[in-house]
């Protein structure tokens, strides 16, 4: 059975922001900081694990440096860093060809991008830091 994908039907929001304009190749990612379980083997083999409770992450999202969604990321980020005041928000990935979803209700720009021109145009990388992060990554299923 064939199954198709459309990057179009990828939608990605940041608080009031519909994100678009984004680059070719990978333009969105999401992954949490730590592992959700770490490992401790004994001196006899006896394994245990520990639940970690940390689900803070990250996303990134590269957007094309002819976006103008570059310009509203970068106004709420320098809100933010200036006055620390509107640049915490929810942050959403759906992917309508199937069933990935990625959320966090308190997401925010880590850092502002590397700034960069060459003889082509270029990405944007925007990077949000996220407090907790629920990453759904079922498989593309029609």
């Amino acid at each position: 059975m064939i199954k198709n994908y459309d990057p179009s039907r990828v939608s990605v929001s940041w608080g009031p922001i519909n994100i678009t304009g984004f680059a070719e190749g990978t333009f969105v990612e999401a992954e949490r900081d730590e592992d959700g379980f770490t490992k401790y083997v004994g001196s006899q083999g006896e394994v245990c694990r520990t639940r970690n409770l940390n689900k803070s992450g990250k996303v990134t999202v590269t957007l094309m440096a002819t976006s103008p969604i570059n310009d509203l990321i970068d106004l709420y980020a320098s809100v933010d860093e200036d006055l620390g005041l509107g640049g915490v928000w929810p942050l959403r990935i759906n992917d309508f060809n199937g069933y990935l979803r990625v959320s966090a209700t308190e997401a925010w720009v880590m850092k502002k991008p590397k700034a960069e021109r060459a003889k082509e145009a270029g990405t944007v990388v925007w990077v949000f830091d996220c407090a907790a992060i629920r990453i759904e990554p079922r498989g593309n299923i029609l």
